[in-house]
């Protein structure tokens, strides 16, 4: 598989801003564009006075419109946050108003303090991976079945059914990610792609060793994905202190706390050259889709003229 590469959109960055980097990158030549779903923003402002966060399901529907040709995924997808039925519903009609450019890309969350503001079901991450696990199942059935029925344990369905069928066939590919063990299982089943969030090469190799043991018999089909903070420079060096002016100390120690930390110590950091070398390591462990966080917005650009096409 060649190596694709996505852009990261910050959902806490001003309206506009967000919109026009939409466009930007799928001019520049990016394979898809992405966004977080949260209902608040776990973060400290970045920019202030813009606090808070756009809603990932909305915002990436407008970005379908002002877009024609890039992919679109989120990092990641909530089913808890929109009855699986019912977001299979959604996820159809984007996917035939964008001509069948959606990802569907879902994970069990981590930000507990927004479930529990929202009124919304957390419970240990075993229930919310099985949730996870009945989820998918509920959105396939709806997808490929003319008439579809389900009594699990979590969601159920009677004489469901969803016209018109997503315009991918046989169905958009479901990404699952995360990283714990079950997680992996949960790859293995049924996903069509693993977003690893922040991964290092050599936790990459564990990880897709690990899943050879689960589903040997599948791992070659799968996307193999990880988000990464992204910072151009000179070198590595003077891409690595302009990170640390753009977070301000405190900001940082609250990211680094987080679930998601590894995305900003494990980033492609550096001059182009540097960068390529590091995606190198990547693809030599077995990354087949490389999403981009960039701190700077003008480093897109950077990064789409020097270093975009030495794997393209």
């Amino acid at each position: 598989m060649k190596l694709e590469f996505g852009v990261y959109l910050p959902a806490m960055f001003p309206t506009e801003m967000v919109k026009e980097w939409a466009i930007t990158s799928e001019k520049l030549g990016f394979d898809s564009i992405w966004i977080s779903d949260h209902v608040m923003d776990p973060f400290p402002p970045i920019l202030p006075p813009w606090r808070g966060c756009l809603e990932g399901w909305t915002a990436m529907s407008n970005f379908g419109g002002i877009t024609k040709r890039v992919k679109l995924g989120h990092c990641v997808l909530i089913p808890d946050f929109r009855y699986p039925s019912v977001l299979a519903k959604m996820a159809a009609t984007l996917d035939q108003l964008t001509d069948g450019r959606l990802i569907l890309s879902l994970g069990a969350g981590w930000f507990r303090k927004e479930f529990e503001a929202y009124g919304l079901p957390w419970d240990k991450h075993g229930v919310r991976i099985e949730r996870e696990r009945e989820a998918i199942l509920v959105i396939k059935a709806l997808w490929t079945e003319e008439v579809a029925n389900s009594d699990g344990k979590y969601y159920k369905l009677r004489d469901a059914v969803l016209e018109p069928k997503p315009m991918q066939t046989p169905h958009p590919p479901i990404w699952v990610g995360g990283d714990s063990p079950k997680t992996r299982v949960l790859v293995a089943e049924l996903a069509d792609g693993w977003l690893m969030h922040g991964a290092s090469p050599d936790r990459v190799e564990k990880n897709l060793e690990a899943l050879k043991q689960i589903g040997e018999n599948r791992v070659k089909i799968i996307k193999y994905a990880t988000m990464l903070t992204t910072v151009m420079g000179a070198n590595r060096e003077e891409a690595n202190r302009k990170f640390e002016q753009i977070f301000p100390e405190e900001i940082l120690k609250q990211f680094l706390r987080a679930p998601v930390r590894r995305e900003f110590r494990n980033r492609i950091a550096g001059s182009p050259e540097e960068c390529i070398a590091q995606i190198e390591q990547y693809t030599e462990a077995g990354i087949n889709y490389l999403i981009l966080l960039f701190i700077d917005p003008m480093d897109t650009k950077i990064f789409a003229d020097e270093v975009l096409p030495s794997f393209k």
